[in-house]
Protein backbone atom coordinates (compact mmCIF):
# COMPACT_ATOMS: atom_id res chain seq x y z
CA UNK A 1 0.00 0.00 0.00
CA UNK A 2 3.00 2.19 0.82
CA UNK A 3 4.23 1.86 -2.67
CA UNK A 4 0.93 2.51 -4.20
CA UNK A 5 0.75 5.57 -2.69
CA UNK A 6 3.61 7.17 -3.25
CA UNK A 7 3.59 6.22 -7.13
CA UNK A 8 0.16 7.79 -7.28
CA UNK A 9 1.41 10.78 -5.61
CA UNK A 10 4.35 11.31 -8.00
CA UNK A 11 1.71 10.53 -11.01
CA UNK A 12 -0.35 13.47 -9.29
CA UNK A 13 2.35 16.03 -9.20
CA UNK A 14 3.47 15.15 -12.64
CA UNK A 15 0.01 15.53 -14.08
CA UNK A 16 -0.18 18.67 -12.51
CA UNK A 17 3.22 20.02 -13.82
CA UNK A 18 2.02 19.13 -16.99
CA UNK A 19 -0.72 20.77 -16.98
CA UNK A 20 0.11 23.90 -15.75
CA UNK A 21 3.47 23.82 -18.16
CA UNK A 22 1.49 22.56 -21.17
CA UNK A 23 0.28 25.42 -23.74
CA UNK A 24 -2.08 22.80 -25.61
CA UNK A 25 -5.43 23.89 -23.74
CA UNK A 26 -6.84 19.68 -24.74
CA UNK A 27 -3.73 18.68 -22.78
CA UNK A 28 -4.36 20.77 -19.62
CA UNK A 29 -7.59 19.89 -19.36
CA UNK A 30 -7.49 16.07 -19.54
CA UNK A 31 -4.73 16.00 -16.63
CA UNK A 32 -6.80 17.82 -14.22
CA UNK A 33 -9.83 16.13 -15.40
CA UNK A 34 -7.92 12.96 -15.07
CA UNK A 35 -6.66 14.18 -11.23
CA UNK A 36 -10.42 15.17 -10.64
CA UNK A 37 -11.67 11.71 -11.81
CA UNK A 38 -9.35 9.84 -9.69
CA UNK A 39 -9.95 11.74 -6.30
CA UNK A 40 -13.91 11.11 -6.69
CA UNK A 41 -12.82 7.56 -7.26
CA UNK A 42 -10.55 6.95 -4.53
CA UNK A 43 -12.67 8.93 -1.70
CA UNK A 44 -14.21 8.11 1.28
CA UNK A 45 -17.26 9.27 0.24
CA UNK A 46 -17.98 7.72 -2.76
CA UNK A 47 -17.42 4.51 -0.92
CA UNK A 48 -19.80 5.43 1.71
CA UNK A 49 -22.06 6.77 -1.13
CA UNK A 50 -21.98 3.22 -2.29
CA UNK A 51 -22.21 1.53 0.86
CA UNK A 52 -18.22 -0.50 -0.10
CA UNK A 53 -16.44 -1.43 2.37
CA UNK A 54 -13.44 1.10 2.28
CA UNK A 55 -10.55 -0.46 4.55
CA UNK A 56 -11.08 -3.99 2.93
CA UNK A 57 -7.78 -4.76 3.44
CA UNK A 58 -7.63 -5.23 7.22
CA UNK A 59 -10.68 -7.69 6.88
CA UNK A 60 -8.24 -9.96 4.87
CA UNK A 61 -5.34 -9.13 6.72
CA UNK A 62 -7.23 -10.44 9.97
CA UNK A 63 -8.31 -13.67 7.95
CA UNK A 64 -4.60 -14.85 7.13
Amino acid sequence: RDIYKFLSTIIAITLSFISLLSNNLFISNSCLFALIIQNIIISKFTYKLFNLPYDNYKNYLSMV
